[in-house]
């Protein structure tokens, strides 16, 4: 789903760059909240003061956030919906007379929503609102294949855009620390250049057409041991996405889409055992839901259906490990 500028989602973090599970899921307004938070705000005094050693130790305790959506889990395919008009920036390794003149360039752009000073002192980080970007799936290389264009527009062209925060799931910690913000601003116009995107999109196209499943002879060749481990490595998939799922969300038909992230290593089993995931992810449907009944009214079990029917393969390196080797 894509999320229009005021209907744009945050996925709240806990637990320093490991953090992979969502706490919240959060508005603007409310994100704006999160960083004017007492307890916030000192926690950012204590990390601008802190040591390396110990600014370490106190990220593991702040929270972050993902710009880009809300996620199910810290991880690209578990999107369920997508910012189309945000852009992170994060500018780095400056000096603190460049952090101040960097603060004051960006604070003053079109489309800012905020900017801070990070959390090690020596760079900015801000949020921008843009005109659409309807491209999720060529997100990272949209931005990234546009960065000087982006820099030009922001007025910072002088120094280097980390493109490693335009990554689709990358956090962005929470520090408040000269912070401005601005909760309706208008976009900042972007001209993006799509030519070389077409070119990418093309090739993953190609490699998708490529990748082979694993056909019912190869199927036929696993043995039950190795099936018994392949389930085991899938059933973790589906208990991460049973936890994830929350019945009392007033979006519960977008959680839906978190069962591609188990749907595409199903080919590695034959279709009954394939069946047989359909029908348990289909019983947390309903769980999800209620009752079967308003599962059915929802349109829920052919969502269901669709993803499970999508054919979008992957490789999972653990079970290939588990065919290769046991």
């Amino acid at each position: 789903m894509l999320n229009n500028f005021k209907d744009s989602e945050f996925t709240i973090l806990v637990g320093g760059q490991y953090a992979t599970d969502p706490v919240k899921v959060v508005n603007i307004e409310e994100l704006i909240n999160i960083y004017n938070n007492t307890a916030v705000v000192n926690l950012s005094e204590k990390l601008s003061a802190a040591s390396k050693v110990e600014r370490k130790k106190l990220k593991d305790i702040s929270p972050s956030f993902l710009p880009y959506g809300n996620f199910s889990y810290r991880e690209n395919k578990s999107i369920v919906s997508y910012n189309k008009e945000i852009l992170a920036i994060d500018i780095d390794k400056l000096s603190s007379a460049e952090v101040s003149i960097v603060l004051n360039i960006l604070k003053n752009r079109p489309g800012m929503i905020f900017c801070s000073i990070s959390a090690s002192g020596n760079g900015v980080k801000a949020l921008f609102r843009i005109n659409a970007n309807h491209y999720l799936e060529d997100h990272y290389y949209i931005l990234k294949n546009n960065v000087k264009k982006i820099a030009a527009a922001l007025g910072v062209n002088n120094w280097k855009i980390d493109t490693t925060q335009f990554r689709l799931s990358q956090m962005f910690y929470i520090c408040n620390n000269r912070f401005h913000f601005n909760t309706n601003p208008e976009p900042l116009l972007l001209d993006l250049d799509l030519t070389a995107i077409h070119e990418i999109k093309e090739k993953k196209e190609k490699q998708q057409k490529e990748f082979k499943p694993l056909s019912k002879e190869q199927q036929k060749k696993i043995t039950p041991e190795q099936l018994e481990k392949i389930k085991s490595v899938l059933n973790k998939k589906l208990d991460r996405i049973s936890k994830k799922l929350d019945p009392t969300s007033n979006n519960r038909h977008n959680q839906i889409a978190n069962f591609r992230f188990l749907c595409q290593y199903l080919h590695y089993l034959p279709p009954p055992e394939q069946q047989n995931y359909f029908n348990a992810c289909y019983r947390l449907v309903i769980k999800l839901y209620g009752s079967e009944q308003d599962a059915i009214n929802s349109d829920a079990e052919r969502s269901l259906k669709d993803i499970f029917n999508e054919n979008n393969f992957a490789n999972d390196n653990e079970i290939d490990f588990i065919l290769k080797f046991s």
